[in-house]
């Protein structure tokens, strides 16, 4: 029995064992289990068998023996179940390796979920940033926020408020304390409704003036718009936005300006606005009363922009950590106030850092309590408000942040270095190109400026406004300015410096574009990182000049002199040409106090402020966008048909703007003169659409010149002149030119006839074809044809045989095809209004008070006579010839007579020569005259008027077109004027003329003669090359000569002889004598003049008695001569001929003396490198680094074939430049002398008496020259007469000190040296003089002059 109990024992602890190996055994051990239990099973039924009844104990042991079959059955099973767990033990550590392989991939797994993520969320903001702006011409909104939360309601208050106002404009503003996000709200509003402004959406920062006048420059520029001022340019803007007829949206961001300037007022709140259906959202700091006073804007129309409530504070921080709500966020969103700006700072700490919220606050308490130490100390004046100082905090632990991120990627303090930096650049242009352009400041392998640009912006200090540009808040600056020690502030300001200086070397320049050789077909764009860059510029030098201006020399550098300039160029761009001024003033003074080398100054003297008005138009054409999507991958501009078709795409959908925007593009996308006529006709027809008609009127001149046949460019230029002449921008008489226009267009189209316009402005349109040459004269006759009747002349020789045409009605002459020539009377055709009581005719009609003649595409041939326009008629000549005109003498003024000359008087010219030589001998500048002046080709006489527009004016027999009489009127504009025989334009007795953007070259005497008693305005012209003076007025005459260029004339480029004149913004340089003279009572100002490298000088004012010259903002360089030379002294030598003029010209009785009135010189010209000494031509080459002629820059000049040293832009330059330059050429080929043959020189006698000028000193005592023996000696060489042409037979005197070689002798090669190299003589007029070794040989028959090198300059 106790066995059979030990048995159950050690059995129930076999099972109890077993089950625990069941646990983890697999189906065997269930098996062997279940055989257990039923084991167990039937011992326990044994039992209860011993016990309740009497067994046999063979049959007790029959069951003992069974019962040991089975235990050793059991022992055994339990053996295998051993085997079988070690087995399963093993197994499991196996599987526990392999999980925990597996949980170490699914980590791997894990991290490289997130970097994918990381990843794919930053190439989703890129490509956000680049593709996600609509495709519209017109979106200059900063880059969207995407983690813009929240501001549900103010953003429907917008929505409603502004879709309410369908068909009116209409005015919203956003007020709020600084941080509030008002920008932000701004942004995500024009974003949201993209759509919703199909005319375009507009940012102006208005933060300060300077700012806003930068936003709407830009706008401008979008818009091709251009202006004389700010003013104007915002007027132009306006009007232009206002054009747009679909709905548009204009955002003036930060108006927080204490005193609201005058133009930003009239934005918000001028008359322009009721014409137009666009909105106008406003985002300020200024309370909604103090707004709704400043701008009579309705309090319902202001948003009163609050910080977060809790529960919006709650939501922000969950969205932007991705951390659940607990009691530490509650409490945090109350310590920051709600404000979003430093919930978004403190949201981006806690993500990048993964800090609690917990964690969070107890570091933020810590920083503000540091500050509110701080703040308790610091003065009054810095104290710092609650909510400022919350930002503060914020801001401060993610500088530390940045620092610690900049470092841990081996970026060192350079991140720091580079947000200080920003803090003193513009806060909504930051070009990434600024990152790491002065690396001579570090010791620090390359970084890359993306690297730095994610860092910033990962910490929401800085944000992106576009792919290559960052933000900043202002308040970010001003508490980064605020935190900097003045050690740090010099630091940050250097790096600045630095920087542009490195960025303005990598990108091109105004310099760049400017020169000869720039390729027009890269303008587009070409321009706008240096737009970036020198905006930048002119707010670092804000902070830079407190600096400068305490004297430190640290700042007084290149770089920061490089600085100030391209900020004064920004700001000249812009209009704001007193700022412009004030920088260059202080870049000046720089200058000066630094130790530059002339190379060095070079740049900051090639352009000045204000720009000329050509090259500032280049520039803003340069600085204009690309078009949208239009560059493909290797950078160039797309297929210009594709714009155009794009711009058809936008007409059609009556999109004018965009369709301009578009066609714009195209132009600027071809090479010059290559533009398809299409284009400017459709963009002509767009400026139409939208009133802008002159706009209209230009782009259908293009066309026609482009095409002459396409019958759209006459359309549109008839529709713009009559809009014109009905706004009264054109007089009336031009709306006959827009009726010959309208006749042409007919006569190509047929159904222009019908169309609705046409009806309109032109009711009666009549044209006759004049099939033979011979009928045109009948034609202009006939009394029967209608009124304005248009003749269309075919290709053919016509003639006019009559000597006066009177006319009875107005005419418009048209040739349809090349080749049409009309031949005047040699008499000359003058054309006058036929009085009524002259008229033979049955017919009874009134004669018009005023005739118009109109001659389009005309060829006025040579022998013809002139064209006289008399009184009450206007002719306006476009697209001409004309060459007509009385020939005079081919060499006049100079002619001796041989081929060319016409005088058939009996005295030939050679003759008349001589005896002008003689009379004018007593005159201080005479001039000799001979030979037959001849005629000019158009003359506007006795109160005639003559408009001429591109046209060809050459080679006509006198002068080019002269305007002369009381009344008489002259306009000439976009015309080549060449090869005149006199002047190229001339006005005189009481005429007023008008002349720009012509170009006047190689005319024998003057470009432009003024006078006597002329009156004009001469503005864009280019004028070189003429026998004389580029510009001469004369005798009480008037001019506005006004953004010139005027070069290598024969005389002085100005010359003002007695009258008022006004000089601005010319470039005046390599005229033969001096760049400006003023003489005569000529009342004077120069203002902003380029002048240099003229032959004697820069400004001389002769005998000009009490007239005032003013002379201001001038760069008066490079002379050989003085920069100004004033003559006053008392001449005693012409006081016979003073009193004759006086007597005959009637002068004022109460100027009896010779005297002149000392100019009025401020101190903002800049002078310099004048007054040189000789220069002889090899070193004078070494120091000529742009092209001889036209002094215009270019990165590959051509050189001279023979001495390799003449430099040049173009070939035309050099051929202009020979006559002149061969004779230097042959000094820069070797060292060389010139022999004189002392028998065909002139000796001056010894008793000839001779006066010498009081300064030359130890004249006549020296020792005398051996004419035996091979010495050499010093030889004074001079020209002879004052004022007058380069001539080089021109005769030259030669003698040494004691005169005992006194000669004269003519010398090409001499003449020219001396007038390059030389020296003016004592009068300071125009003879100049060289010292020069000499020798004799032969015994003194040959004397032998070096030119290999100059000698010394002597007082004698």
């Amino acid at each position: 029995m106790e066995l059979l109990v030990n048995v159950q024992e050690q059995t129930k602890i076999l099972s109890e064992t077993l089950i625990n190996l069941a646990m983890d055994a697999d189906d065997q051990a269930g098996k062997v289990n279940d055989s257990i239990t039923e084991i167990k099973g039937q011992l326990t039924r044994c039992l209860k068998q011993i016990e309740h009844s009497h067994l046999s104990s063979s049959e007790i042991s029959g069951q003992i023996s069974d019962l040991k079959q089975d235990t050793e059955i059991l022992y055994s099973r339990t053996d295998y179940l051993k085997n079988e767990h070690e087995t399963m033990k093993q197994t499991i550590q196996t599987h526990e390796t392999d999980i925990q392989f597996l949980k170490d991939v699914s980590k791997g797994i894990h991290d490289d979920n997130l970097d994918i993520k990381k990843r794919l969320q930053e190439v989703e903001s890129r490509l956000y940033h680049e593709h996600s702006y609509p495709d519209k011409p017109f979106f200059q909104i900063p880059d969207r926020i995407l983690s813009f939360i929240g501001r549900n309601r103010e953003l429907y208050f917008l929505k409603c408020k502004f879709i309410e106002a369908q068909t009116t404009s209409q005015t919203l503003a956003i007020c709020g304390l600084g941080g509030i996000g008002k920008t932000t709200l701004a942004i995500e509003y024009a974003w949201l409704l993209q759509e919703y402004y199909p005319g375009g959406v507009f940012w102006l920062s208005a933060a300060n003036n300077e700012e806003f006048g930068n936003s709407i420059g830009q706008l401008a520029i979008d818009a091709d718009i251009d202006g004389k001022n700010l003013d104007e340019i915002t007027r132009k803007s306006l009007k232009w936005l206002a054009s747009i007829k679909q709905k548009w949206l204009l955002v003036v961001d930060n108006l927080d300006e204490f005193v609201i300037s005058k133009t930003v007022r009239n934005i918000v709140t001028g008359a322009w606005r009721r014409r137009t259906t666009g909105h106008i959202l406003i985002t300020t700091r200024r309370e909604i009363l103090e707004l709704t006073e400043a701008i009579r804007l309705d309090k319902g129309c202001c948003i009163d922009l609050t910080v977060f409530d809790e529960n919006e504070s709650i939501h922000f921080m969950r969205s932007r950590t991705e951390l659940q709500q607990n009691d530490a966020l509650e409490k945090l969103v109350d310590e920051l106030g709600g404000l979003p700006l430093a919930l978004e700072q403190a949201a981006t700490y806690i993500k990048t850092c993964q800090f609690s919220y917990e964690d969070y606050l107890k570091e933020f308490k810590k920083r503000r309590l540091e500050l509110i130490e701080k703040r308790d100390i610091a003065p009054a004046a810095d104290f710092v408000p609650d909510e400022r100082l919350t930002i503060k905090t914020t801001w401060s632990m993610n500088f530390d942040l940045i620092k610690r991120e900049s470092t841990e990627n081996g970026h060192g303090d350079f991140t720091s270095m580079v947000m200080h930096m920003f803090a003193f650049c513009s806060p909504d242009d930051l070009p990434v190109q600024l990152i790491n352009k002065g690396q001579q400041i570090f010791s620090l392998s390359e970084i890359r400026s993306t690297e730095i640009a994610f860092i910033l912006t990962k910490f929401s200090l800085f944000h992106r406004k576009s792919q290559d540009t960052l933000r900043v808040h202002r308040l970010v600056q001003e508490v980064i300015r605020d935190q900097l020690s003045a050690d740090e502030k010099k630091k940050a300001l250097q790096l600045a410096v630095q920087n542009i200086n490195g960025a303005l070397k990598t990108t091109q320049s105004p310099f760049d574009v400017l020169r000869t050789d720039f390729d027009v077909s890269k303008a587009k764009g070409a321009l706008q990182v240096w737009n970036k860059l020198a905006l930048n510029a002119s707010t670092i030098q804000k902070y830079l000049f407190a600096f400068v201006k305490g004297g430190n020399n640290e700042y007084i550098n290149l770089g920061t002199i490089k600085l100030f300039h391209e900020a004064s160029i920004f700001h000249s761009i812009n209009q704001r040409q007193d700022i412009a001024y004030s920088l260059q003033d202080q870049m000046l003074q720089m200058i000066m106090a630094s130790n530059l080398t002339p190379q060095e100054m070079l740049p900051f003297t090639t352009i000045k402020v204000p720009l000329m008005e050509q090259d500032r138009r280049k520039i803003l054409n340069c600085i204009a966008p690309a078009s949208l999507d239009m560059r493909d991958q290797s950078g160039l501009v797309a297929e210009v048909d594709t714009l155009r078709e794009r711009g058809n795409d936008a007409y059609r959908k009556k999109h004018y703007q965009t369709a301009i925007k578009l066609y714009t593009e195209a132009v600027r996308s071809y090479q010059r003169d290559e533009v398809d006529d299409r284009i400017f006709a459709n963009r002509s027809q767009c400026y139409l659409r939208i009133g802008e008609h002159r706009n209209a009127l230009d782009d259908a001149d293009k066309c026609i010149i482009s095409n002459p046949r396409n019958w759209k460019g006459h359309a549109r230029r008839s529709y713009a002149i009559a809009e014109l002449v009905k706004e009264k921008v054109l007089p009336p008489t031009m709306y006959y030119s827009g009726l010959a226009s309208a006749s042409i267009a007919s006569y190509l189209c047929q159904n222009f006839n019908i169309e609705k316009q046409t009806k309109l402005y032109y009711p009666i349109l009549l044209y006759n074809l004049v099939n033979s040459p011979s009928n045109l004269e009948r034609e202009i006759q006939d009394i029967m044809q209608r009124q304005f009747t248009t003749l269309l002349l075919p290709k053919g020789h016509y003639k006019i045989d009559q000597n006066v045409l009177c006319l009875v009605k107005s005419l418009q002459l048209v040739g349809i095809e090349e080749g049409v020539k009309v031949e005047v009377d040699k008499t000359g055709l003058y054309l006058a209004r036929l009085p009524r009581s002259e008229i033979k005719s049955p017919f009874q009609f009134e004669v018009p008070e005023h005739l118009f003649i109109h001659l389009e595409n005309i060829d006025l041939i040579k022998y013809g006579g002139l064209v006289c326009v008399n009184k009450n008629v206007t002719a306006l000549f476009y697209r001409c010839k004309i060459s007509n005109g009385t020939s005079g003498c081919r060499d006049y003024p100079s002619c001796v007579g041989g081929e060319g000359c016409v005088n058939t008087s009996p005295t030939p010219c050679s003759a008349s020569q001589s005896i002008h030589e003689s009379n004018n001998e007593r005159r201080p500048l005479g001039q000799s005259e001979s030979g037959h002046p001849g005629q000019p080709g158009i003359v506007a006489l006795n109160g005639g008027r003559v408009f001429i527009d591109r046209c060809e004016i050459t080679q006509c027999g006198g002068g080019g077109v002269l305007c002369d009489g009381e009344d008489s009127y002259l306009e000439v504009k976009n015309c080549d004027i060449t090869d005149m025989i006199q002047m190229g334009l001339e006005v005189r007795h009481g005429g007023y003329m008008k002349a720009e953007n012509n170009e006047i070259t190689r005319c024998n005497t003057h470009g432009v003669l003024v006078g006597p008693s002329g009156n004009c305005s001469v503005r864009n012209n280019m004028i070189y090359g003429n026998g004389r003076e580029g510009i001469l007025c004369c005798r009480e005459s008037n001019a506005r000569i006004l953004n010139n260029i005027i070069h290598h004339n024969g005389l002085c480029g100005v010359s003002l002889d007695g009258g008022s004149y006004e000089l601005i913004s010319n470039q005046i340089y390599e005229n033969w004598c001096w760049g400006i003279m003023a003489k005569t009572r000529s009342s004077c100002s120069m203002i902003n003049n380029d002048i240099f490298e003229n032959k004697c000088g820069g400004v001389r004012i002769g005998w000009n008695y009490s007239a005032t010259v003013f002379i201001d903002g001038n760069t008066i360089r490079d002379h050989c001569g003085p920069a100004l030379y004033v003559l006053n002294i008392i001449c005693t030598k012409y006081s016979h001929l003073i009193k004759e003029i006086q007597e005959k010209e009637a002068e004022p009785r109460d100027e009896v003396g010779i005297y002149t009135s000392p100019p009025i010189l401020t101190d903002r010209n800049i002078i310099r490198d004048n007054d040189k000494e000789f220069l002889h031509p090899s070193s004078m080459a070494e120091s000529i680094t742009v092209c001889f002629y036209c002094h215009k820059s270019a990165k590959k000049l051509r050189h001279c074939a023979k001495c390799k040293k003449g430099l040049y832009c173009s070939k035309a330059c050099q051929t202009r430049d020979w006559e002149k330059h061969k004779h230097m050429c042959r000094c820069w080929i070797g060292s060389y002398t010139v022999t004189l043959d002392m028998r065909n020189a002139l000796e001056i006698p010894k008793s000839a008496v001779r006066t010498f000028h009081s300064e030359l000193s130890g004249i006549m005592k020296g020792p005398k020259p051996d004419r035996n023996r091979f010495e050499e000696f010093i030889v004074k060489i001079q020209t002879g007469k004052e004022y007058f042409t380069y001539n080089e037979n021109s005769t030259l005197s030669l003698y040494d000190r004691s005169k005992d070689v006194d000669i004269q002798f003519k010398n090409a090669y001499l003449y020219h040296l001396i007038m390059e190299c030389g020296q003016l003589g004592k009068n300071m007029l125009s003879s100049k003089k060289i010292f020069c070794w000499a020798y004799f040989e032969k015994r003194g028959s040959v004397l032998r002059i070096r030119t290999d090198t100059l000698a010394p300059y002597q007082l004698w």
